[in-house]
Order: structure tokens, then sequence, then C-alpha cells
């Protein structure tokens, strides 16, 4: 009997430590997945700001790229200058012009030399050779070149330009003092005329070199010297860059010989704004 009680006392304190050990080792798991859990949260807990702040960064940075990107200039305003180049800017004119014409005492010759600043200003300077005949000739005037006076003009001008829109054509003004200088023919009779002079025939007298009783009149020529005013119009067609024609309408005040006329002139050179 007594032994009885012995084997059941100790299946009971056996059971008892079954027991206990389970009930700690299930107390020890849970604290461990508890730690494990608490880690995982807590890394989880510090690797959440990082990431943060990187994504905070990529925006800083995104922001940052696009406030310093350089603002786009639309086509629009871009496609003017590509397709001018450098004529999209005003630039001074630099020109020779080489020309005739007429006037309404006869032809004319010219030359001129032409600048014109980027802001439509410029001088000119010129040249021009009027040759026409003389005035009062008389009716049994016996030589055989005709009598011509000469009027040569040199002008110093200012002027002002106007150029279209496409920059292929231009139309200015003229205006300023000249210098004038005429020859004007001077007829006399001869007062060594001798209609009945007879010519020795033999060569060796040399009497045929002597002519100055042959005609009734002379001709000399008197220069003159005056200032005058020069006043010009012209029109410009320019279809390239480097030469272009011109038509002007001039006029020349003086007290010789004033003059009036229009002129065609070929003129070269740097000749578009």
């Amino acid at each position: 009997m007594r032994s009885l009680k012995s084997v059941i006392i100790s299946c009971c304190l056996l059971l008892m430590a079954n027991l206990f050990s389970g009930c700690a080792s299930t107390s020890m798991s849970e604290s461990e997945t508890d730690t494990v859990q608490a880690g995982l949260t807590g890394e989880g807990n510090r690797a959440k700001p990082d990431s943060a702040i990187i994504s905070q960064n990529n925006v800083l940075t995104e922001d940052t790229l696009v406030a310093d990107r350089p603002a786009e200039v639309p086509d629009s305003l871009a496609i003017p200058e590509a397709r001018h180049g450098k004529d999209s800017a005003r630039r001074s004119v630099t020109q020779f012009g080489l020309g005739g014409g007429g006037s309404h005492k006869g032809l004319l010759m010219g030359l001129n030399f032409t600048y014109i600043g980027s802001n439509n200003w410029g001088t000119s300077i010129s040249y021009h050779a009027n040759p026409y005949k003389s005035e009062n000739v008389p009716s049994d005037y016996d030589r055989l070149s005709i009598p011509m006076d000469y009027l040569n003009i040199f002008s110093f001008d200012l002027l002002i330009a106007f150029p279209s829109l496409k920059r292929d054509s231009r139309f200015r003004i003229e205006f300023g003092p000249s210098l004038v200088n005429c020859n004007m023919a001077e007829i006399v009779p001869n007062p060594n005329y001798d209609p009945n002079h007879v010519t020795d025939d033999w060569f060796w007298s040399f009497d045929w070199i002597d002519t100055s009783w042959k005609y009734k009149y002379n001709k000399t020529h008197v220069r003159k010297n005056t200032i005058g005013a020069s006043i010009m119009a012209k029109l410009e067609l320019l279809p390239v860059s480097f030469t272009g024609v011109e038509l002007a309408f001039f006029t020349n005040i003086n007290s010789f010989q004033s003059i009036a006329g229009i002129g065609i002139y070929l003129n070269f050179g740097d000749v578009r704004h």
C-alpha cells in the first residue's frame, strides 16, 4: 500500500515537472518572438526615416534641376534670326558707283562713293561731268568741231536712307554743297582770216601748216569756279548683297549753269543693310 502511494506521488511530481517545463518554454518562445518582432519593427522604424529623406532629396533634386534648366526659346522667335543670319542686325553700307545719264543740257557721266550708317544716315561724295553744246554759236561758224562747254561738279552730300522691310531696295535723299568747275567755250572773230589767201602748192614751202587764215572764228575756253547746291533723290534695287542698280534724279543749282537730269548707276560693295 505504501509502495502504491509512493508511485502515485512520483507520477504526480513528474507530471507537474513536465507541466512547469512546458509553460516555461512557451513563455520563452513568446518573449523571443516579441523580441524578434520588436527588433524587426525597430529596424523598420529606423529605415523608414532614411527612405523618407531619400524621397525628399529626390523631390528637391528634381525641383532644383527644373529651376536650373534654361527656359526654352519658342521656335517662332528663333526662326527670323536663323533665317536672316548676320542680316538680321542692321549694318553699315559702303559702296562705289559708276554710271551715266542725261540732263537738259546734254550727256552725263558720274562716279560716287557712298557710306550709310546703321542708323540710316550717311554721306556721299560724287563727281559728275556734263559736256554740252555751247550757246550763242554763230550760224556761219566754220570749224569742224562743235563748240562745247564742260561742267564738272564735285558734291559732298549728307544723306538719309529708307530701306525696305525685305532690304532688297532702298530710297534715299542727298543734299549738300558742291564745287562747280565750268570750262565755257568762247568764240571770237579770227583777225587773221583771209578768204583770198592763195596757198603755195609747193610742199617745201610749209605753207600748208599755217591755217590761221582759214577760219572765220577762233575758239578758246574760259575756266570759272563757283559753289553750288546739290540735291538728289535715288532709288536702289538690291537683288544681291554685293551689287545694286540705282536710278538717280539730280539737280545742281549754281551761278554759272544750273542743271537737272536723270542717271543710272551700277553700285558695288556691301550694298545691303
